[in-house]
């Protein structure tokens, strides 16, 4: 019985000392009420083991198509699909666009992107030769930005404005063409490489750059 009130008044004394420490003090709640919102939300938004950790956007199928790769044939979305030639892309949903060059596009074969629901924010072109046709194309642009906004770019561009886009949930589509030349970069290289040690084990360690 002695052991039974003991306890109790052990429960009784922690009761207390917490609603000395929990007790909201005039001084400090505004600090608190602005403060718990972003400390829930930081709480929430990362659940990982401590350390730092990156998510790569075109890994996540869920949030829609991205573009991986482009080159002179076609192009990798993030999938795994492959597309042969142009092609008109969307959030969720692909199609092969009707056209063999940059000098196939007008209006005609831009109808589908002035008839969408909802509206397109954007509609990017990429073209395959943009110094050598981007001219020519204006007149055609000018009579699409009638139904929507338009962009004209070359290829890669395009397909890296897409992504973009596409990943901060706008509503874009884009009509792509595979790209005659491609510039390759450093990390293209490196990336290139990296594949290819990978794919056949092929160290590169003692290779002079």
């Amino acid at each position: 019985m002695s052991l039974t009130m003991h306890n109790f008044r052990r429960v009784l004394s922690l009761h207390s000392l917490l609603q000395k420490c929990l007790q909201p003090k005039s001084q400090s709640y505004c600090v608190r009420r602005h403060l718990r919102t972003s400390i829930t939300q930081s709480a929430g938004a990362y659940e990982g083991d401590g350390q730092t950790t990156v998510s790569v956007i075109n890994q996540e199928y869920q949030e829609g198509l991205l573009i991986n790769t482009v080159n002179q044939y076609g192009f990798r979305l993030n999938n795994n699909s492959q597309i042969i030639g142009p092609l008109a892309i969307f959030n969720k949903v692909i199609f092969s666009w009707n056209v063999q060059s940059d000098l196939d596009i007008s209006l005609d074969s831009l109808c589908l992107f002035a008839h969408l629901e909802p509206k397109l924010d954007v509609l990017l072109i990429g073209l395959s030769d943009y110094k050598q046709n981007a001219a020519s194309l204006i007149p055609v642009i000018t009579g699409m930005k009638k139904f929507c906004n338009v962009e004209m770019l070359p290829t890669e561009r395009a397909c890296a404005t897409f992504n973009f886009l596409s990943s901060e949930g706008r509503v874009v589509g884009a009509a792509l063409i595979p790209p005659v030349k491609i510039s390759f970069t450093d990390n293209d290289v490196w990336a290139t490489k990296d594949r290819t040690r990978d794919l056949y084990k092929v160290d590169w360690k003692n290779e002079i750059i």
